[in-house]
């Protein structure tokens, strides 16, 4: 199903480039063979669907095995089978940031850092969450200089 989704876009992509017309889903980035961004939203794979997520409307994620559950506005989940690794390398672009193996946070979605118990963050929906030693200099980095 995928492989006819690709051919489907590049058939449509090109089609239009020759017509000369201006073709917005231009715009979708493919990264190991499935399409992952399409209008600046993420996709997210889901058992039943592929729900599109704008980035800032992700608060953060975690890993659950080789799963990867995303905390939205409005008390809103999606879980993904895809793991965390995948969406990490993807969303660091778009100023999110691993501070744990098991989390990764928005960080236009951090409300503070505390530097108590090793350090954490909380985020807007009210959730703390520990950053690890090894990325903790890296983070307060990032953090103090956005």
């Amino acid at each position: 199903m995928r492989k006819r989704i690709i051919s489907n876009y590049s058939v449509r992509s090109k089609k239009l480039q020759h017509n000369g017309e201006k073709d917005e889903t231009s715009k979708i980035v493919i990264v190991n063979s499935s399409i992952k961004i399409v209008f600046n939203k993420l996709v997210v794979p889901t058992s039943s669907s592929f729900d599109c997520v704008a980035f800032n409307e992700i608060i953060y994620c975690s890993a659950e095995e080789s799963y990867t559950r995303f905390y939205m506005n409005g008390n809103q989940q999606v879980i993904t089978s895809r793991n965390i690794g995948e969406y990490d390398a993807l969303l660091a672009a778009h100023d999110f940031f691993r501070v744990h193996k098991s989390h990764l946070i928005n960080l236009f979605r951090i409300k503070r850092y505390n530097n108590e118990d090793g350090g954490f963050v909380v985020m807007d929906d009210g959730k703390e969450i520990s950053v690890s030693k090894r990325r903790k200099a890296e983070f307060l980095q990032l953090f103090l200089n956005r």
